[in-house]
């Protein structure tokens, strides 16, 4: 539980000292050069943006370890932003209570500026947000925030149980309240999930009404203050899928309570600052700030680096963004939809919109009720894949407004450049062809749209397997890969740059509640290269990738924001043991030894350039921590196997009634984990040309399901992928295509 004190920082600090608040530590790492050459030329690739050993940990402090002292490199540190950008501090606007709209616009008056000021926006910017944006409200004081809309509920899938099977919890269930993504970060993001204490000088409390008190944490389960397994597994289901979409950055999203000092910016110098996301089943602070209505949640804007100095001196002042579960039907994939985009609030992050609707949220579908890619700062709730935006997405808008009836479009935001001039990057190492990263099962990073990272691979034989595998649950990058000579040149039968080229293939989310209501996660954003020769020595290149080529008209999406956690893996290549796992990296302070979590698992092969026998993971949910720092990051006591690759069958349907086809299916070995779901992929075959009509989720039980389709001489064929909690099964091989009868 967080007790928001009233004491000023630099208190706060000398108690720190003396050994009350939890000392964090550190790992090693910082970020290399940009490249410059062509990527696959000689030497010439451009050095890795990802880090060699930064990965989930747990808190050292129960041990007695002390925080050592570090200073960032130059390239990790955020860049200064000017004195404005964090706001001006309280501001006379002559408000009774809070307003949003043009009510807004008219009641600031020649306040408008300094509030704007505030929000980190210029006045137009500010303006446009309110005429257009119903969600973005004002403070009596003159802080911008937003009451986000209620989304509607998902209908129940048919079949399902939101208690069938227990959630897989990707970590020990004991490390679930002590999580961190990047320990000794100077920046915390805090997901509290046990109940806030908030006193009487909470902005909360003295701007929206919410009462000074304590108030409950999440508690999907029911049962009270204490948490179930399948609470910590959907707890740690969000933070992972968090520390994803802030993985890029420095900045260490945690369970664990870092305490006031690591949470509240002092003063302009303070270089320890972080946002506290709490997410409570408490009715009160819901209702007194949104009303009877409700909403999704609530966050102030572009507070995160604002000096509480500047607006009284309480260390509590700007803490909280609240997170209403209740009203997010208590799925743990909305609840961490939410709480991204709560945060990035903090950040001074708009709504990302939609033009074409006039919706302030943009909330896109396919057209054929399945949802893919939509923007953190928009309506991601049901996404398989969200992801920060730049807004370039098909009517992409942050704000609007009118003038004489005309339209105005301001320019839009680039979400990772505003949080990366704020929390600056992620350490990383650098690598290329003279000096390649190892095979080892480190988690690295896709920090930059532009990172390439190079591993050896050595003299591979015929049928070697190399495959990038990115985050099993609420993945955010996608992955191109690419097997070169030392020339880099591409090996035989292979291609640069090897990523999915159709839509992006959906799987059922591993938590059952998240699926019981429809939520998938994307099994395309991995790839995978078989070689169908012997050959080498070679090397594989890993680059951010997008989705059908980055075109947004076609249904897919660029590698803008295709930033995150992945892990290489090959079977079938010498892979050199000679090259060292932090190639090219430097260190400002001695590697952690202390037991470190895995990160964020890695889906096993989910496309292919050549078919593939099933592939295994060098990362494993519940693998027993390391406890040497020397040791392959995440390394499993057993290597985990995803299912083996069902055989499917399709055949017309009986006579006589609606027209359909019956897909038959008998699954392979279960790998190491039970099969919890089937996903049966439908393609329509028409004039020659294939495409994926939609997806099915099924039971682990069924073994046959009846299909009903139109009519109008379309033949339709079907791939079938088993589901366990390590990943998805390659599809099986496309049946022949049939006609419905």
């Amino acid at each position: 539980m967080r007790h928001l004190g009233t004491t000023l920082k630099g208190v706060l600090a000398v108690v720190a000292a003396l050994g009350v608040c939890a000392a964090i530590f550190v790992v090693s790492g910082v970020l290399g050069g940009d490249g410059t050459s062509s990527p696959y030329a000689g030497t010439g690739l451009p050095p890795s943006q990802s880090p060699a050993s930064a990965v989930p940990e747990l808190d050292p402090s129960a041990a007695g370890s002390v925080a050592p002292t570090r200073g960032l490199p130059p390239e990790r540190q955020a860049q200064p932003r000017p004195e404005t950008a964090a706001g001006s501090g309280p501001v006379d606007t002559g408000l009774s209570r809070p307003v949003h709209g043009a009510k807004a616009v008219s009641e600031l008056g020649t306040s408008l500026p300094a509030v704007a000021t505030n929000a980190g926006l210029t006045s137009a910017q500010l303006e446009g947000v309110l005429r257009s944006d119903p969600t973005a409200w004002v403070s009596r004081d003159g802080r911008v925030f937003y009451k986000e809309e209620v989304p509607t509920a998902p209908k129940p899938v048919a079949g399902l149980s939101k208690t069938a099977g227990t959630a897989q919890a990707p970590y020990p269930l004991s490390s679930t309240f002590a999580l961190h993504s990047l320990p000794g970060s100077h920046h915390t993001l805090f997901l509290d999930f046990d109940g806030v204490s908030v006193l009487s000088t909470n902005a909360w409390v003295t701007q929206a009404g919410v009462t000074a008190g304590t108030y409950a944490g999440w508690d999907p389960a029911g049962n009270g203050a204490g948490f179930t397994d399948d609470e910590r597994a959907a707890i740690q289901g969000i933070w992972a899928r968090v520390a994803e979409d802030y993985s890029a950055f420095d900045i260490d999203v945690t369970t664990q309570d870092p305490g006031s000092a690591a949470l509240s910016m002092s003063t302009a110098t303070d270089v320890d600052f972080g946002t506290h996301v709490v997410v409570t089943d408490s009715a009160a602070p819901e209702t007194a700030i949104c009303g009877t209505g409700g909403c999704g949640g609530v966050a102030w804007t572009n507070v995160i680096d604002s000096p509480v100095s500047k607006w009284g001196g309480a260390a509590d002042l700007n803490e909280i963004a609240w997170i209403f579960p209740n009203s997010l039907t208590d799925m743990s994939s909305s609840v961490a939809e939410a709480a991204a985009h709560e945060a990035g609030h903090t950040f001074g992050l708009v709504h990302d919109g939609n033009s074409a609707t006039g919706d302030s949220y943009y909330e896109p579908d396919n057209g054929d009720g399945s949802k893919v890619w939509a923007p953190i700062m928009g309506a991601s709730y049901y996404n398989a894949i969200s992801q920060w935006s730049k807004g370039d997405y098909p009517g992409a808008t942050n704000w609007g407004t009118s003038s004489l009836g005309k339209s105005i479009q301001i320019a839009k935001q680039d979400d990772v450049a505003l949080i990366r001039a704020i929390a600056g990057t992620r350490a990383t190492p650098t690598s290329s062809i003279a000096s390649p990263l190892a095979v080892d099962g480190t988690t690295r990073y896709r920090t930059r749209s532009t990172d390439t990272d190079t591993y050896l691979l050595g003299a591979c034989g015929a049928g070697a397997t190399i495959s990038a595998n990115g985050a099993l649950v609420g993945p955010d990058v996608d992955l191109a890969l690419s097997v070169v000579d030392s020339s880099g040149r591409p090996a035989a039968g292979t291609s640069l740059d090897t990523n999915p080229t159709t839509t992006q293939a959906l799987a059922a989310d591993p938590d059952p509640w998240n699926r019981s209501y429809g939520v998938e996660v994307p099994s395309g954003a991995s790839s995978s290269i078989t070689l169908g020769s012997a050959g080498g020595p070679y090397f594989a290149v890993v680059r951010p990738g997008g989705n059908l080529g980055g075109v947004w008209a076609s249904g897919g999406y660029d590698a803008y924001a295709s930033l995150g956690a992945y892990v290489l893996t090959q079977s079938g290549c010498s892979a050199a043991a000679a090259a060292s796992s932090d190639a090219g990296t430097t260190s400002s302070a001695a590697p952690s030894t202390t037991p470190s979590t895995p990160s964020t698992p890695a889906t096993s092969v989910s496309s292919t350039v050549a078919a593939t026998t099933p592939g295994s993971m060098t990362t494993a949910p519940n693998a027993a921590p390391v406890t040497s720092s020397s040791a392959p990051i995440g390394a499993p006591s057993v290597t985990p196997r995803v299912p083996a690759t069902p055989a499917a069958a399709i055949r017309p349907g009986r006579p006589g009634g609606r027209r359909t086809v019956v897909v038959s299916w008998v699954p392979g070995a279960s790998g190491t984990r039970p099969i919890s779901t089937f996903r049966i992929t439908l393609y329509v075959v028409r004039n020659g040309h294939t495409r994926v009509l939609r997806q099915w989720v099924v039971g682990p039980t069924l073994r046959r399901r009846e299909l009903r389709l139109a009519a109008g001489g379309r033949r339709y064929a079907v791939s079938v992928t088993a589901v366990s909690a390590v990943g998805s099964s390659p599809p099986s091989r496309r049946t022949r295509a049939a006609a419905p009868r």
